[in-house]
């Protein structure tokens, strides 16, 4: 039997043979149907299921249905997850009595069960399906093995024997419903497409086919905010040719604008968006006649940040000198030059004007003269642009009343009109931003250098080293009383998911700063706060970075993003895509770009089977810390890393042996180190999420040399105390460099008599550069819960802290210090003086907190909270904190983001 449902809607069936059906039947015979809800068709011509309504076939079909061969196929939209769902179906389960066969869902995965005579064998897949998003599904059998596709990938398989074993009691040929004799559950979703039949598609057929149903992007889309109401959505497609966007405030769309591009570069600008507005969009293409369209996506106009551009105005219009100063910033900083400029001494704010309008600077007029300053204020006020973009300072004295290291930029009117800079020079540098703002006066040039003994955050933990710890000297600042807030501000809660559960951390260099939330980015300036840009990308979410990596790094003028089959090169400053790197024509279609880090010129990634990344937040199970929990100790494993030339982006060298465990990758100038397991089990199972014990059981630690690829060293793990092949768990693995050597720490359970005991202890081997274990700790859980049993190490350069114990690099040996009142999802961080965390505090449930290496103490800010594990840098010469305590319930916070500077570091 065979059946489709085009867009037209209608169900064709092949010619009749023994094995096979034929029936036509269009909308009307369709609700014709035996059921008592019988499904409906959308506007677009495909079958909805939404209040139990489901397709029951007239029972003389299923005497017709395969027997040694059955081949399944749908595209299939499902909308809310189920115990037991169905797609397409014709069993019985009724407890030992199990029959037929079924193309459904387990929960949020896919599966295929059948049926030879005893219980149902299944090919269930190891990946989530994303809600609302349609996919390509194939089920096939051919008498030995049953194999599962999704979107043209082999996904999971299964052994399995003779002809299928039918019902021989009353059983219904089910469309969009899981029922047998005494169950029923219906799907809520949509149905494009259906076939069954005895003719089997090989790979490449099902491949192929699954292809044609898909958008053929490149490069996925991104939404790039030009100014408000107005957004830049760019994408690359496979194929040459005209593509369009469907879009509006509604899911059902209606706006439809085409792309000017017959190449496979596409970009529309979309004008007139409404403020705080989600909108719907889906990308449309018409290959080889067909209409070939992508998942809908959304974004949100919420998170356009950028100011309001500023008109020309005859009153403000500035004269030859100013125009030709303003211009020569422009050339050198872009129009995009974002921050806070300052401008001492004002005249009649033509020079402000012109800088508000060619640039994305917030201007701030500062004067000594009372009358001045009012006079200013009134003419901008009259001309619609006083508070958003320009504001006037009344500082009659040499000291200003801002706060220190906030400009980008410093000018005088008076001065440029010849007069005298009206403030001090030190006012002046103080007020300057570190790393690269400036004074630019007649009198005065002056660049400010970066903080003394600040450092770079460039990698999720720190730099490629991942030691969770970062050279930056805070100007010694070890206690709360020791800083003082350097700004306060955006995002807000709305910008992340919720609690920003265990996503990759911001990130840090040359000034700017780089947060991730929900489908999104933005960049900001890490001294004033100002926003430099923002980005919506619909398929961005990465989560469970404990047992993953991070999809992103910086160096000092690039960020490095990973996403799907590419890695995305974005310069830091202005938030523009400038080139991508691809995996081999062979990955694209079946894998996704996994681990990436930079470490001088040489770009490391690794490649993990397409849909292995967690994608899914709702829900306790999505913290991704129960202690023993499947989902909590699953690791991504690649099966291959390759190296990319950073300054050229070619590519250098590949390798793959075994599964790679993502979060052991490690990355130092002259080595690359990670965990391969190679038990023989794991290649056949194919997948990039792991839980299976023989994970750890013939592992190696490999170094490589990152310039070629050429192994230098490999050594076989020690075995774990707790852990065979049928019990106990690693719930926890990571990778970093100390300056002895590659450092594994593994979180392990503690079980006594076969039975887990609820403890379990961090397994650290410290290896030389030539691979020879120097020495092993054991050290136990502070707890077993909130993620203190996954907590990274902080390794420093004498020490390393297993939490809540320290000890000696050099032998292993214990310190007599521990870190009192860690608490909490997140995971601590380390700079020179002490470790930054989440405490316990009094009178608050959870607190941002500094523990003070020289007095053992911790000291914090009772409204600041800390996400659910590391959004919280010291770097830059302070302490960066993005908001992560959105949508949680556990006490009462400021939900901002925030920067806290050294109080030295402000003179």
């Amino acid at each position: 039997m065979r059946f489709h449902l085009p867009f037209i809607a209608l169900l064709c069936f092949a010619p009749i043979t023994a094995a096979e059906i034929s029936l036509s039947l269009n909308q009307k015979e369709w609700k014709n149907q035996p059921t008592e809800k019988p499904a409906h068709f959308d506007r677009d011509g495909f079958l909805l299921f939404e209040k139990q309504q489901h397709i029951l076939l007239d029972p003389k079909y299923s005497k017709k249905l395969p027997k040694e061969r059955l081949m399944l196929r749908a595209r299939v939209r499902v909308d809310q997850p189920n115990r037991w769902g169905g797609i397409l179906s014709y069993s019985q389960d009724n407890g030992n009595y199990e029959r037929g066969w079924l193309l459904g869902f387990t929960h949020d995965r896919f599966t295929f069960k059948l049926s030879t005579g005893k219980s149902f064998i299944q090919a269930t897949s190891p990946f989530p399906f994303i809600l609302g998003q349609s996919y390509d599904l194939a089920a096939r059998y051919d008498g030995k093995e049953m194999q599962l596709y999704v979107d043209g990938v082999l996904v999971a398989k299964n052994k399995a024997a003779g002809a299928i074993a039918y019902p021989d009691i009353p059983t219904p040929l089910v469309v969009g419903a899981y029922k047998d004799k005494d169950e029923f559950y219906p799907m809520l979703g949509r149905i494009e497409s259906l076939s069954i039949g005895s003719k089997l598609a090989d790979t490449n057929q099902i491949k192929k086919e699954a292809a044609a149903n898909q958008y053929p992007f490149a490069v996925r889309p991104s939404i790039s905010f030009l100014k408000a109401g107005e957004a830049l959505i760019e994408w690359e497609s496979s194929h040459s040719g005209p593509s369009m966007i469907n879009f509006g405030t509604s899911p059902e769309m209606g706006t439809i604008i085409k792309s000017e591009s017959s190449t496979t570069n596409h970009s529309i600008v979309l004008k007139h968006l409404e403020p705080s507005t989600v909108y719907h969009f889906r990308i449309g293409v018409i290959h080889q006649g067909k209409r070939i369209l992508a998942p809908p996506m959304s974004f949100d106009t919420t998170m356009n940040y950028l100011p309001a551009q500023l008109p020309a105005n005859e009153a403000f219009k500035a004269n030859a000198k100013t125009q030709a100063f303003v211009n020569t910033l422009v050339k050198k900083h872009g129009a995009h030059f974002s921050g806070h400029a300052l401008v001492l001494g004002g005249v009649d704010a033509r020079l402000s004007y012109e800088l508000a309008k060619n640039t994305r600077l917030k201007v701030t007029i500062i004067d000594r003269d009372a009358d001045r300053v009012q006079q200013l204020r009134q003419t901008l006020y009259q001309a619609g642009v006083y508070g958003s973009r320009i504001e006037v300072l009344h500082a009659p004295n040499d000291d200003i009343p801002l706060g220190s290291c906030l400009a980008n930029l410093i000018v005088s009117e008076r001065a440029l009109a010849g007069e005298v800079l009206p403030y001090p020079e030190a006012e002046c540098k103080r007020l300057t931003r570190p790393s690269g703002g400036q004074i630019l006066t007649p009198t005065l040039s002056y660049t400010r250098p970066k903080l003394p003994g600040s450092s770079e955050w460039t990698h999720q933990y720190g730099d490629s080293e991942n030691r969770s710890y970062i050279p930056d000297s805070l100007a010694g600042a070890h206690t709360q009383e020791d800083f003082t807030i350097q700004w306060i501000g955006r995002p807000g809660a709305d910008f992340g998911i919720d609690r920003q559960n265990r996503i990759p951390a911001p990130l840090a260099v040359n000034g700017l700063t780089f947060l991730q939330g929900f489908n999104r980015m933005i960049g900001l300036d890490a001294y004033n706060g100002q926003v430099l840009w923002s980005k919506e990308i619909p398929d961005l979410r990465r989560l469970n970075v404990p047992h993953d990596c991070s999809n992103w790094c910086a160096d000092q003028n690039n960020i490095y993003f990973a996403l799907a089959d590419r890695a995305w090169v974005i310069d830091a400053a202005s938030g523009e895509r400038t080139a991508n790197l691809k995996l081999t024509h062979k990955e694209r279609d079946t894998h996704d770009w996994a681990y990436i880090a930079v470490n001088g010129d040489v770009l490391i990634g690794s490649t993990v089977p397409k849909g292995s990344h967690f994608k899914e937040f709702w829900n306790k199970s999505n913290w991704f810390d129960q202690v023993g929990n499947e989902k909590s100790i699953t690791q991504i494993c690649s099966d291959k890393v390759f190296a990319y030339k950073q300054s050229s982006l070619k590519g250098l060298w590949a390798y793959g042996k075994g599964l790679i465990i993502n979060s052991s990758i490690t990355l130092t100038k002259d080595q690359l180190y990670f965990l391969e397991a190679r038990h023989p089990d794991l290649k056949v199972q194919g997948a990039g999420r792991v839980f299976d014990n023989k994970l750890w059981l013939d592992t190696y630690v490999v170094c490589l040399d990152p310039s070629n690829g050429r192994k230098r060293w490999e050594k076989k793990i020690p075995p774990f105390s707790h852990v065979s092949e049928r019990s106990g768990f690693i719930q926890a693995m990571h990778g970093q460099v100390s300056d002895v050597g590659y450092l594994m720490v593994a979180s392990e359970g503690i079980f006594a008599n076969g039975k887990f005991t609820g403890k379990g202890h961090f397994v650290a081997h410290q290896y030389d550069s030539k691979g020879t274990v120097k020495w092993s700790v054991h050290s136990p859980w502070q707890s077993n819960n909130h993620g203190t049993h996954i907590a990274h190490p902080i390794v420093f350069p004498d020490k390393v802290f297993l939490h809540p114990y320290a000890y000696q690099i050099e032998d292993g040996k214990k310190i007599d210090t521990r870190v009192t009142n860690i608490s909490g999802c997140p995971t601590p961080v380390g700079y020179p003086s002490g470790l930054i965390y989440r405490s316990s505090g009094s009178g608050a449930t959870r607190i941002l907190c500094i523990w003070s290496i020289q007095n053992q103490k911790n000291t914090g800010w009772k409204r600041l909270r800390p996400s659910c594990w590391l959004n919280y840098l010291p770097s830059q010469g302070m302490v960066i904190m993005s908001e992560g305590g959105g949508g949680c319930s556990c006490g009462g916070w400021i939900e901002t983001s925030v920067s806290l500077i050294p109080i030295k570091h402000t003179h």
